[in-house]
């Protein structure tokens, strides 16, 4: 093998084994990025209140998937349970979403703010509000639900009277992207919402 092939093999093995660090130390970034904003998130949780008043937790819910599911309607939308393959986009809806598909947003860390169609519209308006800015926050109304207002988490939930009300404030940021799936988005499934000013 001539002088210059060997030094052609090695200037080849050296590009490689440069590419092959380049591509170890991005995912070591990404590592150590995630497990940041863990920690990060985390610690904002610990500083948040323990309690919120009226709130009601559920355990062991199912996390299946089926297309066919047969909900029991029970004048509130359920906190987890057998639902949809696919989520449903978070963002603000004027009119009823598919709950089949809001309990997968659950799931990827949604809350899903519900409120009776004739609650006034100020208060609409201040619970659009909740959707600016955060990607984690779906807002919707669901007819013969048992309270005007209801926030929803995956395993959470609260009745709430009437808007403004502080509670709303903290389940939100207690609940906001805590679903069983870290990392999952609430955007790229179904549903188009609209901008809360139209």
């Amino acid at each position: 093998m001539s002088r210059a092939l060997i030094e052609k093999r090695r200037a080849e093995v050296a590009q490689q084994r440069r590419r092959r660090m380049i591509v170890l130390g991005l995912a070591a970034l990404l590592l150590v990025a995630l497990v940041v904003v863990a920690v990060v998130t985390q610690l904002n949780r610990e500083r948040l209140p323990r309690t919120i008043e009226g709130l009601r937790t559920f355990s062991g819910l199912s996390r299946a998937h089926a297309i066919d599911i047969d909900l029991q309607d029970e004048g509130r939308p359920p906190a987890g349970g057998t639902h949809h393959p696919q989520w449903y986009n978070c963002g603000v809806y004027r009119e009823p979403v598919p709950t089949i598909n809001a309990i997968h947003s659950l799931e990827h860390g949604a809350v899903w703010i519900t409120y009776h169609p004739d609650l006034p519209a100020d208060q609409v308006a201040l619970l659009e509000a909740y959707t600016e800015g955060d990607p984690f926050v779906l807002v919707s109304p669901y007819p013969g639900q048992v309270s005007p207002i209801i926030a929803t988490a995956w395993e959470a939930q609260v009745d709430i009277e009437e808007a403004p009300d502080p509670r709303i404030t903290l389940f939100v940021r207690t609940y906001r992207n805590a679903g069983p799936e870290p990392g999952a988005v609430c955007a790229g499934g179904l549903g188009t919402p609209i901008t809360p000013a139209s």
